[in-house]
């Protein structure tokens, strides 16, 4: 699983910026949770693999997200904001991503709605993305929504068919 998105907190509170209910698994992002703490939730059948970034938000700035949950080479998931990872394990569980019902910006046991902007989701149940293709789908975030990748370390800008709008190493 990999959830892109351009995102702008208003207020912290307890949300879910998604939510799915699977069989056999689940998957949650809570982007903030009250605690100004980013959680990513990809659940298995024994327990959920919880990845947590702690006081990594603030409101009032749209920031591009990204969430990876894979276990097709080695079980691994990220939190990456603005093309720079802030927190990643190996506890990923084996995730099935199925049609199930979906729910955006709202947590229905909480019964409460996310206070957020969502400019753009774009979500791929593919079981596999290298880093060059997470680097392209950033760049276009970044470049639609004149957003910086953080260079921390240096990437390059790159588009479709992996050609290089801007190359890190040369300016």
């Amino acid at each position: 699983r990999y959830v892109f998105m351009v995102q702008k907190t208003k207020t912290i509170k307890v949300h879910d910026i998604i939510y799915e209910s699977l069989s056999p698994s689940n998957m949650y992002i809570h982007l903030p949770w009250t605690t100004n703490d980013v959680y990513w939730d990809a659940w298995d059948l024994t327990w959920p693999q919880r990845l947590s970034a702690n006081r990594w938000y603030s409101t009032g700035i749209y920031w591009l997200w990204t969430f990876t949950a894979q276990s097709s080479t080695g079980v691994w998931q990220t939190i990456r904001r603005n093309g720079s990872s802030i927190a990643s394990d190996a506890t990923a569980g084996a995730v099935v991503w199925l049609s199930s019902w979906f729910i955006l910006w709202a947590d229905p046991w909480l019964l409460q709605t996310a206070s957020s902007d969502i400019a753009e989701m774009l979500i791929y149940a593919w079981p596999y993305m290298t880093t060059w293709d997470i680097n392209i789908v950033e760049s276009y975030l970044a470049l639609k929504y004149g957003m910086t990748l953080s260079q921390a370390p240096a990437q390059n800008y790159t588009l479709s068919w992996w050609i290089v709008a801007w190359n890190a190493a040369s300016g």
